[in-house]
């Protein structure tokens, strides 16, 4: 029988206690005695009584961030935590990705980003992001409550309270979002002759696509020069000449957002604009918390130039986003309006994305958005700063939706031997898990983490349909 070897456990301590355990020993006291009482090793205090300067140096192969660098990283995300946008492990991987490609330095890692032993290195390295980073999950999977709202409202006006923001003028107050615009946006209801059954509009393949268009606007009714999204490598020509001049271009793999073409939009036209127009700083932004905003390089830039980030309570951008709650449908109606009448004019003929921007800077000359995103900003409570102003009414029709659901489904649960079918359920279901749900089974909705809602509710709809069976 072949014995293993057993593995010798490194014993943890300070640069402060080997110091104090050095100077014991050089002070008479017997090596083992000193050893014991600090957990230092007899060879290490030996070895340290030798040399002049005492400095504890950390085992294993040297840091591909020096600490200045992942000191710098920490910051960016205990400021973001601040803003409300929680650093993910995702985000935070990405993020050293491109510091890496930034600093043009040999990048060790496979496929040239941090893997799985990087991520829990830095994070023991920095002890201080582990209950941090746990806290920014919860709190962005908690529900949409008016509670939750108003908590998260007091919370903003103290930060803008520190930032010396709390009592700016609507023209300093901004939020920004993006939205898809069809080609051929869904038609409107038509007049035809009576006795007609069915009308068709006839358009082509290409026309089903969208191009996503990032709006910015004011407390004050202004809005600033928006982007458009193309999925090309290279704008041709043609579309480029097509684009207002004040406009920003950004160009991504998708079609959608990153934190690239974002980076581009607030340093290439969003800044220029608010130094144009003379805006005072600081500004206030706020947007939705979606990873395609966060990067070092934004959050820096934002921090020199005084825009300060605020980000939106996760999920309820529907009751205090205004260009959601206010614009964008106003917006999207007179763009529905505009390609019909260019179609009508054209003879049916194709849409080109040449053709894209000159209309939708004409859809958005006829309406009064102005007026429209004064009001959105009053009734998301933003400016002037007011949970009052909220209605909180779209909550408790979420909640009752989610109800109706949950007895939607009980009633879809086939018929069997529902008994055994939740105890069968139940041994599959951590006890930890099981007692929440108990706990949560007479809320009205599923306050736990998100990734155990849908389990939830299918445990949840048995239970009641079991009731409903057996009283």
């Amino acid at each position: 029988m072949t014995k293993t070897k057993k593995e010798k456990k490194r014993q943890k301590y300070t640069e402060e206690t080997l110091k104090a355990a050095v100077a014991a020993a050089k002070a008479g006291r017997g090596l083992r005695a000193v050893s014991l009482q600090y957990n230092v090793p007899k060879t290490t205090i030996l070895d340290k009584m030798s040399q002049p300067e005492i400095v504890l140096k950390k085992g294993g192969p040297p840091t591909v961030l020096s600490d200045e660098e992942e000191q710098q990283i920490v910051q960016w995300m205990m400021h973001m935590s601040v803003c409300g946008f929680p650093v993910t492990k995702s985000i935070l991987i990405s993020n050293v990705a491109s510091l890496m490609k930034e600093l043009n330095r040999e990048n060790p890692f496979t496929n040239n980003c941090p893997g799985r032993s990087w991520y829990d290195g830095f994070l023991k390295r920095h002890p201080e992001l582990a209950q941090r980073i746990a806290q920014n999950l919860s709190y962005s999977r908690s529900s949409v409550t008016e509670i939750a709202l108003r908590k998260w409202f007091a919370e903003v006006k103290t930060h803008l309270e520190k930032e010396n923001a709390a009592d700016l003028d609507a023209t300093r107050i901004f939020n920004c979002d993006e939205s898809a615009f069809y080609l051929s946006p869904k038609s409107e209801k038509v007049l035809v002759k009576k006795g007609d059954k069915a009308v068709y509009n006839f358009i082509n393949n290409d026309d089903k696509e969208c191009l996503t268009v990032l709006f910015t606007a004011s407390a004050a009714g202004a809005m600033a020069p928006p982007m458009i999204l193309f999925t090309y490598e290279r704008i041709p020509a043609s579309i480029s000449a097509s684009i207002p001049e004040s406009w920003g271009i950004g160009k991504t793999e998708s079609g959608w957002m990153t934190g690239e073409s974002f980076f581009e939009y607030i340093t290439n036209v969003f800044y220029p604009w608010l130094v144009a127009n003379s805006i005072s700083f600081p500004v206030v932004l706020y947007m939705d918390g979606h990873s395609s905003h966060l990067t070092m390089a934004l959050s820096e830039f934002c921090r020199i130039h005084k825009i300060i980030l605020v980000a939106l309570y996760p999920n309820a951008t529907h009751v205090i986003q205004p260009l959601d709650v206010a614009f964008f449908r106003p917006a999207k109606g007179a763009w529905r309006k505009a390609t019909t009448e260019w179609r009508m004019n054209h003879n049916g003929r194709r849409m080109r994305k040449e053709h894209f921007a000159p209309l939708l800077q004409q859809a958005l000359d006829t309406i009064r958005s102005s007026d429209i995103l004064r009001r959105g900003f009053e009734a998301c409570g933003l400016h002037p700063l007011n949970p009052d102003a909220v209605n909180y009414q779209k909550l408790i029709s979420r909640l009752k939706s989610t109800v109706e659901t949950n007895k939607q489904s009980a009633r879809e649960i086939p018929e069997a031997d529902p008994d055994n079918f939740l105890t069968f359920i139940e041994k599959y279901i951590p006890k930890t898990t099981l007692q929440n749900f108990k706990s949560s089974e007479n809320l009205e909705s599923w306050t736990g983490d998100l990734e155990d809602q849908s389990l939830f509710r299918v445990w949840s709809a048995i239970r009641q349909r079991n009731r409903t069976l057996f009283c």
